[in-house]
């Protein structure tokens, strides 16, 4: 055999390699990004989605045909259930780990050029306003249908097929995929509670409080240049809202008591903060349903050192609360008759004095 047929041999070979690859990683679909929630969709189980979140929903959020669209982070996608009563029928759970306003806007406009919802809930936290804040690493921009300034991006749908399709980390996880039982769907957005076994055991919670702590003490108000991109991105959201007649509610995330300890800080940076926002939405005319104390409900304790099991009722760890805190928050937001905020800011002051005293 010659070395040019060689060649063509090792070639084809090559080719069919790819070709079967492919098609194994077509039908398994490990991330849900070309069959997930199609009728003729034999899979049952991606667990894999778990850490691509942002290009799964990316694409599911075509077929999502929601009236509602819920934003935010990952406290959203844990603890805000799209299939609450309280929500239209059609509500999707567009909730994004670690993100920040910018990443929110973004997908929103993504998931609006495909149908624009009638509602939107954002759920907020000073956290996602840092100024330093960039999106995380697997974020991009390619795979969104509009540019940030509107104009269509044609090409997005093909932005995921050499990591989807083509990858020997796709072609791992889908093998994965056809032998897995547990049933993570994701559906309608939300992150399935299996996902979160681990967070029954004690120590896995308290490392984590360990880990969120310090993630938390790191804010800025303002980059190098005194700007933030992210009160920046706010206000495209709010504007964005506004000029497509979509209904916005906002609400503040009901983190942990001593979370928010954190997120307060000396109260100057949360002051400037708060009052930033009560100004922005009063610009735009809108207030805000705020789940921002210092009560019992929220400071629940941790486990002890040396205990296996968490009991925590309301909480997975100190940053994340569980569906059932999130119904209550639903309930509330959902409410037509919710009463003025009024003073927030003096009202979480006194509150995290008397906690402080009490603990």
């Amino acid at each position: 055999m010659n070395a040019a047929c060689y060649l063509r041999r090792l070639a084809l070979v090559a080719l069919l390699i790819t070709v079967a690859m492919a098609a194994l990683n077509y039908y398994a679909d490990p991330y849900g990004v070309w069959r997930y929630g199609l009728p003729s969709d034999p899979i049952r189980s991606r667990p894999a989605i778990r850490n691509q979140e942002r290009m799964h929903k990316a694409h599911a959020v075509r077929f999502a045909d929601a009236d509602c669209i819920i934003i935010g982070s990952s406290r959203v996608i844990v603890g805000i259930d799209p299939n609450h009563p309280a929500l239209p029928e059609k509500t999707y759970n567009l909730g994004l780990s670690a993100a920040n306003i910018y990443e929110c806007w973004r997908y929103l406009q993504h998931a609006a050029s495909f149908q624009k919802p009638k509602l939107v809930l954002l759920a907020i936290d000073k956290g996602m306003f840092d100024a330093d804040s960039k999106p995380e690493v697997d974020f991009d921009e390619k795979r969104l249908a509009v540019a940030a300034d509107g104009t269509p991006n044609p090409n997005w749908g093909c932005a995921d097929i050499p990591e989807t399709l083509l990858s020997l980390d796709a072609f791992v996880d889908s093998l994965k995929t056809l032998r897995d039982k547990t049933g993570v769907t994701y559906k309608d957005g939300m992150r399935d509670e299996v996902l979160l076994k681990p967070y029954m055991q004690a120590a896995k919670v308290l490392s984590e409080n360990v880990r969120w702590k310090e993630m938390s003490r790191k804010f800025s108000s303002n980059d190098l240049r005194g700007q933030n991109a992210q009160r920046d991105a706010f206000v495209q959201l709010l504007s964005f809202c506004k000029k497509n007649k979509i209904e916005l509610r906002i609400f503040t995330n009901p983190l942990h008591a001593e979370m928010l300890d954190i997120e307060y800080g000396d109260g100057v940076a949360f002051g400037q903060w708060g009052r930033w926002l009560n100004e922005a939405l009063a610009n735009f005319q809108m207030s805000f349903s705020n789940f921002y104390h210092f009560l019992p409900e929220n400071s629940e304790p941790f486990p002890k050192p040396g205990e296996k099991v968490s009991a925590m009722k309301s909480y997975w760890e100190i940053s994340h609360y569980k569906k059932a805190v999130g119904d209550r928050v639903l309930s509330e937001v959902m409410r037509n008759d919710r009463p003025a905020e009024g003073d927030w800011l003096t009202t979480l002051r006194s509150e995290r004095a008397a906690w402080k005293a009490g603990r």
